[in-house]
């Protein structure tokens, strides 16, 4: 953790260091964030993420850097349908995992030109800071009239730092000399790990006894970001 730190740190500054003109960006839109849970696969979470970021924009060389900070939403989700034991009754329910993450982003992108328009392809390393997480449950009342709970996340097992890459590609198209637009789509699988939580003994809520067997979760994030902004342009003197 500390050399992707180090190398974050050293991507951020080279932007103003070596920039010809600098870009100062806002970009913002939907996520669909996938989590593996022991290799498993989990349904999507539709949330949203925001990104400040500043680049150098060279005017002779077609590769630039960047390094941003932005608020994204990890996670996923169960979608499971119940029926009673008489078979007339059905209810949905879906139980949304979210993590609430800050991330630092710093890379580059190789620019083409796209006739009129200009775009790129991007890669980044990233490190995130759990701020909170959220399991929103909507409870199924059951037969007995007991709910439906689950035990999931439990603050202690969360990860507060976790790092990965980010893959995009993107196209810029200018709307006046001094501010583009921005449409980008974003790869970023985490390479380490948002939650670990061992094996354990607990609570049922079924049957109301201290048996129930929860089984070891390891889970890590893949995000899939579709990006809109607006970059506004300074030139250097």
């Amino acid at each position: 953790m500390r050399y992707l730190i180090l190398a974050l740190a050293l991507l951020c500054g080279s932007v103003s260091v070596f920039s010809q003109h600098t870009g100062y960006s806002l970009k913002f839109g939907p996520t669909m964030g996938v989590q593996q849970w022991n290799n498993f696969d989990q349904g999507p979470l539709f949330g949203y993420h925001a990104d400040l970021q500043v680049e150098n924009i060279s005017e002779t060389d077609a590769r630039t850097l960047y390094a941003a900070v932005g608020f994204h939403q990890r996670g996923s989700a169960n979608r499971i349908t119940f029926t009673s034991l008489s078979g007339n009754q059905r209810r949905q329910s879906t139980t949304k995992f979210i993590f609430n993450n800050v991330a630092l982003i710093a890379g580059g992108k190789q620019i083409y030109a796209l006739q009129n328009l200009q775009g790129h392809v991007s890669l980044a390393l990233r490190g995130e800071v759990n701020v909170n997480s959220v399991n929103k449950l909507n409870d199924i009342e059951l037969e007995n009239n007991t709910l439906l709970q689950l035990s999931f996340p439990q603050d202690q097992f969360v990860n507060r730092f976790v790092y990965g890459i980010d893959i995009g590609a993107g196209i810029d198209f200018p709307l006046s000399p001094t501010l583009d637009g921005l449409l980008e789509l974003r790869v970023s699988p985490d390479l380490s790990r948002q939650y670990f939580q061992p094996a354990f003994i607990g609570f049922d809520p079924l049957t109301g006894n201290n048996d129930r067997i929860y089984a070891e979760r390891r889970i890590n994030n893949i995000s899939f970001e579709l990006s809109f902004g607006i970059r506004f342009i300074r030139y250097s003197e």
